[in-house]
């Protein structure tokens, strides 16, 4: 009895009502937060026959916040005797123009208690201040805990510039948030639509388009755990002098080396067939027959596919990709690969003017030809 007056004067300030054997109240609770930011809440609750199976929470009524968990990250820590589960959740304070945001009403339920329906505690709604970061053409848009470039691929873009893609991790940061501020950044995107992972740890390939002659590119994000900006920086190495892109392996290039290609199979081909007419050696005709293939597969015409007038041209197979060319006519273009919902096509050099340099690009599945 004695433990349970203590317990009771204990949780007063911050409980409404409470059942006799469960005791509730905050045991951390930020007192403000960053736009964007994930944060966490915990509870500490109490129950006096440690049965902390049956407890059970509902959130209601919250503003300005997206919950991300809905069931504890739980620790039972032993206090001198008394037990307590300690259960964190977290939250994310989404942008707004009121810079506030309310964490929800929280009720406590015990599946043991036969009393209102099982509740037994109810945490008050509280209101937090939202902390405006401050703007930077530097700041990344990313609040984390940490931020980690795993992977950097630098390639050569176009005659003036390179595209960057970042590999990146973040711990308890929201990935989907990145964007570039600089100036120097021409074009910036997700690789990938989805972004791997939860807030405790994602990952994003993100690229940007920034000039030739930078060899090093530096960023921040803000470090939600120690509430300052944190610098990252990395070397730029451009791994091969060939455009990526919009300008990749121009036709003339790549009809030249299909002609040198097919001419070594033949080279291979009269060879082996000619070694196994002198030594009857079955290896020899084995390897002329690959050879045969070979050149075979090199003859044969690559599969096209028609495209319709004022088809977009995109760099990459994404819909906010940048376009670089616009087909003027139904036409025949040379189909390279697919991926998801759009066809890679080679665009050859035209002598009109239209379509005046040689190039590949992404178009969408549904703007092929209806034949």
């Amino acid at each position: 009895m004695f433990v349970k007056i203590i317990l009771f004067f204990f949780f007063l300030p911050t409980v409404i009502f409470a059942e006799q054997n469960v005791y509730v109240k905050y045991s951390e609770c930020p007192e403000k937060v960053y736009q964007n930011q994930i944060f966490s809440i915990t509870i500490k609750t109490t129950v006096l026959n440690e049965n902390f199976a049956s407890i059970y929470y509902k959130f209601t009524q919250g503003k300005r916040i997206k919950q991300l968990t809905f069931e504890p990250e739980r620790e039972i820590i032993d206090e001198d005797g008394i037990v307590s589960a300690y259960d964190k959740f977290y939250f994310q304070a989404q942008t707004n123009s009121d810079l506030t945001i309310r964490l929800p009403k929280i009720k406590v339920y015990n599946k043991s208690s036969p009393k209102n329906n099982g509740l037994v505690g109810v945490l008050k709604p509280k209101i937090l201040p939202v902390i405006e970061l401050p703007k930077s053409k530097e700041f990344a848009k990313i609040i984390a805990e940490d931020i980690n470039i795993y992977k950097v691929i630098a390639d050569r873009y176009d005659k003036t510039r390179i595209m960057i893609t970042m590999f990146i991790r973040a711990k308890y940061g929201d990935l989907s948030t990145i964007h570039f501020e600089n100036p120097v950044i021409s074009d910036q995107q997700k690789l990938k639509e989805k972004i791997h992972g939860d807030f405790r740890e994602s990952e994003i390939k993100y690229y940007i388009v920034i000039p030739k002659y930078y060899d090093k590119f530096n960023f921040k994000y803000f470090n939600s755990k120690h509430k300052r900006f944190e610098t990252i920086s990395f070397e730029i190495n451009v791994r091969n002098d060939t455009v990526v892109t919009a300008e990749n392996l121009k036709p003339k290039e790549i009809d030249k080396n299909r002609k040198l290609k097919i001419i070594l199979s033949l080279v291979g081909l009269v060879i082996f067939l000619s070694l196994f007419v002198y030594y009857m050696y079955n290896i020899f005709l084995v390897l002329a027959s690959i050879f045969l293939l070979i050149t075979i597969i090199l003859i044969l015409p690559k599969p096209s596919i028609c495209v319709e007038s004022g088809t977009p041209v995109r760099i990459l197979p994404m819909n906010k990709s940048t376009i670089f060319k616009t087909i003027p006519n139904k036409q025949y273009f040379e189909k390279i690969a697919e991926r998801n919902h759009y066809v890679k096509i080679r665009i050859p050099e035209s002598k009109d003017g239209e379509l005046s340099e040689g190039s590949e690009g992404w178009i969408k599945i549904q703007d092929i030809c209806k034949e």
